[in-house]
């Protein structure tokens, strides 16, 4: 009778503590879903001053930082150019040009 006790108690306590785990993840996951983690706000809006001739043709994103690979018209080579911005400050930091 007492072993049975003593299980009986014993899984009470293990009941209890799984329930505020569960009521921990919950809230736990609740509060990081508010603030998006992606969201950057620049202080002013990135300029990579292109012509009119030129056209972006590819954006990656990798982590920080962000590939803009720019284009232009068949017979325009000088707008072959890669851009790297790093996204905590908005600004270019690497500019490969053909």
């Amino acid at each position: 009778m007492k072993a049975l006790k003593a299980i009986v108690i014993a899984m009470a306590v293990f009941i209890f503590i799984a329930l505020i785990a569960v009521i921990w993840a919950i809230f736990n996951f609740t509060k990081s879903s508010e603030k998006p983690k992606s969201s950057i706000e620049f202080s002013q809006p990135l300029s990579l001053g292109l012509s009119a001739k030129c056209n972006m043709s590819e954006i990656d994103l990798n982590g920080q930082k962000m590939t803009i690979r720019t284009r232009g018209h068949s017979d325009n080579s000088n707008c072959e150019k890669v851009y790297i911005v790093d996204l905590s400050t908005g600004k270019v930091v690497f500019l490969v040009e053909r």
